[in-house]
């Protein structure tokens, strides 16, 4: 319906003390904002994610202090590391990520306020044209992965799921058999990371994870550790 009509605004959906965010403007979605949810969808992840840098430059970089208390992806160009065609293509993957995210909530509420003018950083994003996100297709690729959740149904890994690794099976595997993204995520299967853990540490999103684990123990790389039940 927001699309439909074109306005200009922030949509907020709420669940709990998690909210996110989404600025609209002209059937497009400039930026996104979230807080308090346990899928890692800030924008230093897009930004590792997108190998703009290393994780560990990052953490440096957002360690020092900024007196001006600018957002992360202003300080980001201004210092040198993005360019502001590179943050307008990262501030829409992080939206598409969120959106996702929001579709996959079960209850909540909502409220949509006009405004006049976009956030600045939003202003930024839509000057660059080349990065933009239409309401349409956002929800399309939100809609595509809950699809595919309810494929694995209940067989998909939970946040707090830890998973084992099979070495035999996976000692008859090339390295290159595997995508990069799924040779991470099986470097990282020890028994003791949580599907969150590992989302965390490879900078992705645990839905992501959950997919490729659910694929690994498919092909029997990969099995669930199941905790022994005292008597």
């Amino acid at each position: 319906m927001l699309g439909g009509s074109g306005v200009r605004g922030v949509l907020k959906v709420e669940q709990g003390s998690s909210w996110g965010k989404l600025h609209l403007d002209a059937g497009r979605i400039r930026l996104a904002e979230v807080k308090g949810t346990e899928e890692d969808l800030k924008l230093g992840r897009f930004v590792v994610e997108g190998g703009f840098m290393r994780d560990e430059q990052l953490e440096a970089f957002i360690v020092g202090k900024d007196p001006e208390q600018r957002p992360l992806g202003s300080r980001l160009v201004e210092g040198g590391f993005l360019s502001p065609a590179e943050l307008a293509q990262i501030l829409v993957d992080q939206a598409r990520a969120l959106i996702s995210h929001l579709l996959a909530w079960k209850q909540g509420t909502f409220t949509f306020t006009p405004t006049v003018e976009l956030d600045p950083m939003a202003t930024a994003a839509a000057a660059q044209g080349r990065a933009e996100l239409t309401i349409a297709d956002a929800l399309l690729d939100g809609l595509r992965l809950l699809d595919e959740q309810a494929l694995m149904g209940p067989h998909i890994p939970d946040v707090d799921d830890v998973y084992l690794r099979i070495d035999e099976q996976v000692a008859k595997l090339s390295r290159e058999a595997l995508p990069r993204d799924e040779l991470a995520v099986l470097e990282l299967v020890n028994g003791r990371n949580s599907v969150s853990e590992i989302a965390r540490k490879t900078r992705t999103g645990t839905f992501a994870v959950a997919r490729v684990l659910y694929r690994h123990a498919k092909a029997n790389l990969v099995r669930k550790r199941v905790m022994p039940v005292t008597v």
